[in-house]
């Protein structure tokens, strides 16, 4: 009956659609290859042309800046400018790491993440109840209850769901993610509903529970190890039983429930704080930021005024420490390194959300960032977006998620959007182009607010409608193929919002050859590259653009050490070789290609001479090529022996003033090419080793 009043509601809205809403709608509003015409005419009414220019001026101003990068390059030398990485954290929860059925499922997966993928940050679950499911198991390195007993006792459908929904062992996730340069985003320290079972059942003492059960409140024989997939509550926490408490202790104070159970008031402090201390031991130094506590400005309202001091919190999630949003933020400050981002997350963002920030401060607490939650879990609600709803979670226009990230910003934090939902009304094609469509233009506003920091979505894979989130509310389908909304990310993320393009060095510095590139670009890491006019070869020069800008002194910049110029001529076997425009070696494959041949076999030996002229005597700096073996002389004194690599490779040698001989001789070996070559520096003939004390006037 559900699917059928939804359906009659899907096509009613689609007969309701103004035939002429393609036609007036804003270019820069639609993802590539997505019809305008499948959002109505209110929709564009409200995401107008007028709407649209103001996010773009937005974007320039709040997430691009200037930079002035000093080069060793002569005026006028083109260099590509190309962002490598974006300052701002674009995210998305990596729950699903290894778990979705299929080798080829689970590499498309995690290619999602890392510098050829959309994210350049991954949310990692430390759900307290999945990451230690019993006192002092934490589940860093692999899952429980994975025997083959276990899931065969599973029927299909329900072992296929719990392998979705599962949460992964944290600790192979995060060394994929170092691997993979993504930032580590910690999800969550403290949260009501995330509690195991074991703290009471354990921690409480027996003549304690006594007084528990005098209220009603239920042994742990009625609460579930762990809720089987697609359990009422779900993160194995039985919602009923999390009712039962709140129901039995309803009418009686905090001070009463503190008398009566003193001992369990003192240790659930204790292994609160335990908890977020073992984490921070075990992952303090990598993990990047962590949201601390979860969802209390709830809990915070009622016990503003009196929050001080009481034994338990009667909180929305069931019995909870006193304090526990102050005392978790003083715990990861004491625990985690300064370098860590503290945040504090939630969906409530309103007057309380700022009082507790502000309280919590007050207090002591440090908080680096704010989170805010947006989940439309409810189809219908996304196809009232596209009818042109304005009230719907406050995406509904520009003007109501301006609201939402200003009141954000008024607590003076940085703001992480950090739990995305947005589905698509239905499977079928139509309904992806709106979730593509909402996507694009939510996300553009988001990233448009000065104070805004990150973007996470949150399941990107469609889910198996459980725990209340719906089938069609990700990137991907169940089997992984891509769906418009990745497209239209992946198109603003990697395209739009990416600076590439090329510049032509200008001005001159005191040094050689020094000059400065500008540009203004998305803020993040940038690759620099150009040919230096001196020694032919591309160079790179990785920097960072950041904050209000970078500006730097071209006179300060030195020649790079890899710039060396080629001999251009040798002497092999007494016969003099002038190396062609660009080559930087002698190949004596090519000289003798009879008689220098793979493997053992070769016959030849070669003398390869240069001549290269010091300006005083003392040490320099040369660099070498040689594969395989090589035999080095200088003005007739052998320095020994060398093999490879092709690569240049820095030697030190001891020159004399005027002409020196260096000499490499060598043989056919195993592999049969040989290469071999000097390089020296480009800012003169050569470079004396700084500080070289043999060095005579």
């Amino acid at each position: 009956m559900k699917f059928l009043i939804f359906s009659l509601s899907f096509a009613l809205a689609s007969l309701a659609w103004c035939d002429s809403a393609g036609s007036n709608f804003p270019k820069r509003g639609v993802p590539a290859g997505c019809d305008p015409s499948v959002m109505s005419e209110a929709y564009w009414k409200i995401w107008n042309e007028n709407e649209q220019r103001k996010i773009d001026a937005d974007i320039e101003a709040n997430r691009k800046t200037d930079g002035v990068f000093a080069l060793p390059a002569r005026p006028g030398t083109r260099v590509e400018v190309e962002q490598t990485d974006h300052e701002f954290r674009f995210g998305a929860h990596i729950f699903n790491f290894n778990q979705l059925g299929r080798t080829e499922w689970n590499d498309i997966y995690k290619a999602s993440y890392g510098r050829n993928g959309l994210f350049n940050q991954a949310t990692v679950a430390f759900y307290w109840n999945n990451y230690e499911p019993e006192p002092g198991r934490q589940r860093a390195n692999a899952a429980y209850d994975d025997t083959e007993a276990y899931w065969n006792s599973l029927s299909l459908e329900a072992a296929q769901l719990e392998r979705f929904w599962r949460r992964p062992a944290a600790k192979p996730v995060i060394d994929y993610l170092k691997m993979m340069d993504v930032r580590i985003h910690g999800h969550i320290l403290i949260w009501g509903t995330a509690k195991p079972y074991w703290i009471y059942d354990w921690y409480c003492p027996e003549n304690e529970k006594e007084y528990f059960d005098t209220l009603g409140i239920p042994r742990h024989s009625s609460f579930p190890r762990r809720a089987k997939a697609g359990a009422e509550g779900g993160f194995g926490f039985d919602s009923r039983w999390k009712k039962a408490w709140r129901n039995a202790y309803g009418y009686v104070t905090e001070e009463t429930l503190g008398d009566k159970a003193p001992q369990f008031a003192v240790n659930m402090r204790k292994i609160f704080r335990k908890r977020i201390f073992d984490i921070a031991e075990d992952f303090g130094p990598f993990v990047d930021s962590w949201d601390v506590v979860n969802e209390s400005c709830v809990d915070w309202k009622v016990y503003r005024k009196s929050r001080t001091g009481l034994p338990f919190w009667k909180s929305v999630y069931g019995l909870m420490p006193g304090d526990y949003p102050l005392n978790a933020l003083l715990d990861a400050k004491e625990a985690f390194p300064d370098t860590t981002d503290l945040v504090i997350n939630d969906y409530a963002i309103n007057d309380n959300f700022l009082a507790q920030v502000k309280d919590l401060e007050n207090e002591g607490a440090r908080v680096d960032v704010v989170g805010c939650q947006m989940h439309i879990f409810n189809t219908n609600d996304c196809m009232r977006l596209a009818l042109g709803a304005t009230n719907v979670n406050w995406v509904g226009t520009p003007a109501t998620i301006q609201h939402r990230l200003d009141t954000m910003a008024m607590t003076g934090k940085p703001l992480h959007v950090s739990e995305v939902t947005i589905t698509s009304p239905g499977m079928d094609d139509k309904s992806r182009q709106i979730q593509a469509i909402l996507t694009r233009n939510i996300y553009r506003k988001w990233f448009s607010h000065k104070a805004a920091m990150g973007i996470t979505w949150w399941n990107t894979v469609d889910g198996g409608g459980v725990y209340g989130e719906p089938l069609v509310s990700g990137l991907f389908t169940r089997d992984m193929k891509r769906k418009r909304a990745y497209d239209a990310l992946d198109e603003l993320i990697n395209r739009e919002w990416r600076t590439k393009l090329e510049v032509k060095v200008k001005g001159e510095g005191e040094g050689e050859g020094c000059g400065v590139v500008a540009f203004r670009g998305f803020r993040g890491k940038y690759r620099l590259r150009w040919v230096c006019d001196k020694c032919g070869q591309k160079h790179t020069r990785v920097v960072h653009l950041t904050g209000d800008g970078v500006t730097e002194d071209a006179a300060k910049v030195a020649s790079p050490v890899d710039c060396y110029v080629p001999m251009a001529e040798y002497t092999v076997d007494g016969k003099v070789v002038v190396l062609s425009k660009g080559e930087r070696y002698v190949d004596l494959k090519k000289i003798y290609p009879d008689e220098v041949v793979s493997g053992r076999d070769g016959k030849r030996w070669a003398e390869v001479a240069a001549s290269v002229t010091a300006p005083a005597d003392g040490e320099y700096v040369l660099m070498r090529y040689n594969e395989y073996w090589g035999e080095i002389i200088v003005n007739g004194e052998s320095l020994g022996t060398f093999n490879g690599p092709v690569t240049p490779t820095p030697i030190t040698l001891k020159l004399k003033k005027g002409e020196n001989r260096i000499v490499y001789r060598t043989r056919a070996g195993s592999g049969g090419v040989w290469k071999c070559g000097l390089l020296i520096h480009g800012d003169s003939e050569l470079r004396l080793v700084p500080g070289a004390s043999s060095l005579k006037n």
